[in-house]
């Protein structure tokens, strides 16, 4: 008796995006035992199954990254729009274009997302600890949840996010957009935001513990019952915050004055603020 045929459903799906394999042959082909019904391609924008199920389940960690990769971008070009709780975890995928695309709960850990561009993407309660989004573009995404331990931003487009509750403990975001990103109740223990622009952007409530805000633009951020405990604020216009309490605003008149080699319009700004609230020097 033939052992029926097996293989993995990340394989078999990836194939049927190339070959145009028919949903009802493949369901034809599971009655027989010759392999697992693998998902299918809906309308655009339902899920793979109809249900809203991933389709890379636990058993596709086990492929070499590459084919990994290989794989999921087949199905992508196939059209399938779906990617909620995938598990897309350290896969290679510089200048991934998933715009608009549902993604929570997705497992991008480790993976490689240099330029991707994810525009208005739902990754809500996403993992994308230690992944690398240098460059990358996340206009309008929802990462509400979204735990970001270690990854890397450098220069990425976060303005207009949803990052409330997320956990961006110790990224590296030098130069990032974060214009009027909603990050409230984040946790930014230890971030890294040097040069970064969070204009108009909500931190209330957010943890900066031992934060670098250094050279950060701070028009307009609310910083309402955030943890600002040994946070760097160094030739960051802070002033032009809001939502400072007088402790935190002595504090920072105190320690972060703008520096000598600060930039000209910082310091006649710094002391413009001084004059308006006849703030002591």
């Amino acid at each position: 008796m033939l052992k029926p045929r097996r293989e993995h459903p990340l394989t078999i799906a990836a194939d049927r995006g190339r070959m145009g394999l028919s949903a009802d042959c493949a369901r034809a082909r599971h009655a027989r035992g010759l392999e697992p019904l693998a998902p299918t391609r809906t309308a655009p924008g339902a899920g793979p199954r109809g249900d809203g199920a991933p389709l890379l389940d636990r058993r596709s960690a086990q492929l070499p990254p590459l084919d990994r990769a290989s794989a999921f971008l087949a199905l992508v070009r196939a059209g399938n729009r779906e990617w909620r709780g995938a598990h897309l975890q350290e896969l290679p995928l510089p200048g991934l274009v998933l715009t608009n695309t549902p993604l929570a709960e997705a497992d991008l850990r480790g993976s490689d997302l240099r330029r991707a561009d994810l525009r208005g993407a739902q990754l809500t309660a996403a993992l994308l600890g230690r992944a690398d989004l240098t460059d990358a573009r996340l206009d309008a995404a929802d990462g509400s949840g979204a735990n970001l331990l270690q990854a890397r931003l450098p220069n990425a487009d976060l303005s207009r996010a949803n990052l409330r509750g997320a956990t961006l403990e110790q990224i590296v975001a030098p130069r990032a957009r974060l214009v009027t990103a909603d990050l409230a109740d984040a946790v930014l223990l230890m971030a890294d935001l040097t040069g970064a622009n969070l204009s108009g952007a909500d931190l209330s409530g957010a943890n900066l513990e031992a934060a670098i805000l250094r050279d950060a633009t701070l028009d307009l951020t609310r910083l309402s019952d955030a943890n600002l405990k040994d946070a760097d604020f160094t030739n960051a216009n802070w002033w032009r915050a809001r939502g400072l309490s007088r402790a935190n605003l002595d504090h920072l008149r105190q320690r972060f004055a703008p520096t000598a080699d600060a930039p000209a319009a910082l310091r006649a700004d710094f002391d413009q603020w001084r004059k308006e609230l006849a703030v002591p020097e």
